[in-house]
């Protein structure tokens, strides 16, 4: 389901002075979402026929557009033979609205041959958040030779934005062959020098099934290495960034580093302790990456659930490991009760505040729960004894 602003430029007055691009994108929203184009030029121009104020602006504050919560019928749009080549034109327009509408029309031209070419010539001459398009169109437009045809833009120079057809393009490999190549296409991308392209590339490799990650799994745990002493970049600020975010503008730049992590992890490449260290470079993404496999891995392990009980225990493994653990669904947390419940008589008062937290969630007998929590009325820390003392107002008011 989606909102559409309705309130659209009279296209009969305007459609001289408006781009072509912009005229036909509309035009074919307008049929898609059955609306009448009588009617909205009516209200179009009541807005534009009125008078400036002294500043030589429109007042617009008096004007409500009305939202309207449709689904576009895309099928009607291609009934009124809208112009593909000036649709491909508008996949690049500089506005995400335009874009996206004339990606949807264009996908809905099903009849004219003439889509695959120019689909190509997007790919290989467009930029940014054009290339992100090709996600949305690559199948529906080249069928089984999208892998090839996304393919064969890798073989040329990268451009910003090249990083989204990463994604496309593994999700277009329908053989073992294909998949391996693009396996080794995106490694070759989480490798490039652009931090934003790595990123993409290596984000889109997390589809990629198990046992055909195992093989690179030395390659995964070298460009680890590699981003790390490498850093970022901050692209407003443009300067190397070798912490976890631009000191001088203070924003978080891309790094591939989180999505390495998880590939590593899910091609088994990492044991307890790399886990255990990566969860412990705070301020990283990679950091919540490798929080939330040592998660995962306790949940199907027993050794490694003992191995955790034992880091939080001797206050050496990270407050956020408790909170993604204790976090769980309640079943899950039900199935490992014993060791978890250890927690209340660990060292670290974040796990035993963090446990009686844990108790709303339903994962632990009623009485059990309110018995732990009156007992932690009386613990030393005062952080514990505010989170039982509150966890047992809850229950009373219940």
């Amino acid at each position: 389901m989606e909102y559409w602003d309705v309130s659209l430029p009279d296209l009969k007055s305007v459609g001289a002075e408006a781009s072509p691009v912009l005229v036909e994108t509309l035009r074919g929203m307008i049929r898609a979402l059955d609306l009448d184009p009588d009617k909205l030029s009516d209200e179009a121009n009541s807005f534009l026929n009125r008078p400036l104020d002294r500043s030589g602006t429109r007042d617009t504050r008096l004007w409500q557009t009305p939202r309207l919560k449709m689904d576009p019928d895309w099928r009607k749009a291609r009934d009124s033979k809208p112009d593909v080549n000036i649709l491909a034109d508008a996949l690049q327009h500089a506005s995400p609205f335009i874009a996206w509408n004339a990606a949807r029309l264009f996908a809905a031209c099903t009849d004219a041959p003439s889509r695959r070419g120019l689909l190509r010539d997007v790919m290989f001459n467009g930029r940014g958040q054009t290339l992100r398009l090709i996600d949305m169109l690559a199948t529906s437009v080249w069928g089984e030779e999208a892998f090839g045809e996304i393919l064969g833009r890798f073989g040329k120079p990268l451009c910003p934005g090249c990083g989204y057809l990463y994604k496309p393009m593994l999700r277009a490999a329908d053989n073992l062959e294909q998949v391996q190549l693009g396996v080794d296409t995106a490694l070759d991308g989480a490798a490039f020098e652009d931090p934003r392209t790595a990123e993409l590339a290596a984000e889109a490799l997390r589809i990629v099934p198990k046992e055909v990650l195992l093989p690179h799994r030395s390659r995964i745990l070298e460009l680890l290495e590699v981003w790390k002493r490498r850093g970022s970049w901050c692209y407003g600020c443009e300067r190397v960034v070798p912490g976890s975010f631009c000191e001088n503008c203070r924003v978080v730049p891309p790094q591939p580093r989180e999505h390495l992590v998880y590939l590593a992890f899910k091609a088994g490449a990492l044991n307890f302790q790399d886990l255990l260290r990566l969860a412990n470079e705070r301020g990283f993404n990679s950091a919540d990456a490798a929080t939330k496999s040592l998660s995962q891995w306790a949940f199907t392990d027993p050794k490694i659930m003992r191995a955790v009980i034992e880091q939080i225990d001797a206050e050496s493994a990270p407050n956020e490991l408790i909170k993604e653990i204790l976090g769980q669904p309640a079943d899950q947390l039900r199935n490992n009760s014993h060791e978890l419940l250890s927690l209340l008589s660990s060292h670290s008062a974040v796990a035993r505040a963090r446990v009686i937290e844990s108790f709303s969630s339903g994962w632990v007998a009623a009485n059990l729960a309110k018995a732990s929590a009156k007992k932690a009325l009386e613990d030393v820390s005062p952080f514990v004894r505010s989170a039982a003392a509150k966890f047992l107002r809850t229950q009373s008011s219940i």
